[in-house]
């Protein structure tokens, strides 16, 4: 049998040197039983997305964590958005930086 080849680069694969540096710096914020707790009563009581009105699946903070971090358990600090409603508005975010 002749020798395998050597297995190929996938940078997309957890444990690579690009995803490693994915997570974010706040992650252990978005992972804190404070967080969680919030995030399901304010999805509760604010279903829909505040940009086009579906449901909303995803609770954004309008001010973001990293430019004040004092207020991310904040309730007027949060919103309701649907995946591509709160994508786009990362999207937008990152490239106003």
């Amino acid at each position: 049998m002749p020798d395998s080849p050597s297995p190929k680069k996938r940078p997309w694969l957890t444990g690579s040197g690009f995803a490693r540096g994915r997570k974010s710096q706040n992650s252990k914020f978005y992972e804190s039983t404070a967080w969680r707790k919030l995030r399901g009563m304010f999805i509760r009581a604010n279903p829909v997305c505040v940009e086009c009105g579906r449901v909303g699946a995803v609770v954004d903070h309008i001010v973001r964590v990293n430019d004040d971090s004092s207020r991310a358990l904040d309730w007027s600090n949060l919103q309701t958005m649907c995946h591509p409603c709160h994508n786009a508005k990362s999207g937008r975010e990152a490239h106003n930086k």
